[in-house]
Parts: structure tokens; C-alpha cells; sequence
């Protein structure tokens, strides 16, 4: 199994809205199915950033993701971009182009 951290804006939802993008719900589902961690990370926050951007703050932000029912184990909040991840030679990397839907197959 592995732990997939996935950005919120314009991977899962439309980016900048409250929107899913067209298929993402049904990945999310299919990577919780095979039994991987799905944690999701995201600029938005409650700090000084949700203040400037109510509508995408993390009150706002985490009602969305139970109204569409959007699966995850945790989600990390205020993470800048750009993302860096630096490990040793098990990581992978899934370039998702924004805002469009997710196709079979799954990666």
C-alpha cells in the first residue's frame, strides 16, 4: 500500500471553487478500496490566508469534503507551494494537469 498526498485545488476540486472535477471522487473511492492512505493537502487555511479567502477556509473547506463525501485520512492545512518532497528512492509522482477529471485507468 502507499500514502498518496494529494493537492486539493485543481487535482480533486475545481481549482479555486467547491466544485469535485469529474472523477475525482470515484479515484479517491478507488485508492481507498485497494487500502492506500489518502491524505489531502491544501493552501487553504483558517490563518491570515482564510481570513483573505473565506469562502475556501478550512471551516468552508472541510463542510465541502462531507457534503460530496470526498474520502481521506487527514488533511493538511496552509501548506505552501511550491511542493517539495525529498526522500529516499520510493517516492513517485503523478502529474495531474489542472482542472481536468480524472480517467480510467487509475494511475
Amino acid at each position: 500500500m502507499a500514502t498518496y498526498f494529494i493537492d486539493l485545488d485543481g487535482t480533486i476540486l475545481k481549482h479555486s471553487t467547491q466544485e469535485p472535477l469529474e472523477g475525482a471522487i470515484a479515484w479517491l473511492k478507488h485508492l481507498k478500496a485497494e487500502g492506500h492512505e489518502v491524505i489531502l493537502i491544501t493552501r487553504r487555511s483558517n490563518e491570515e490566508w482564510g481570513a483573505k479567502h473565506p469562502k475556501y477556509s478550512e471551516t468552508v473547506t472541510a463542510r465541502t469534503l462531507r457534503e460530496h463525501d470526498i474520502p481521506h485520512d487527514g488533511i493538511l492545512w496552509g501548506v505552501q507551494s511550491p511542493r517539495v518532497i525529498v526522500d529516499d528512492d520510493v517516492v513517485k509522482c503523478i502529474m495531474h494537469p489542472r482542472n481536468e477529471p480524472w480517467k480510467e485507468p487509475y494511475p
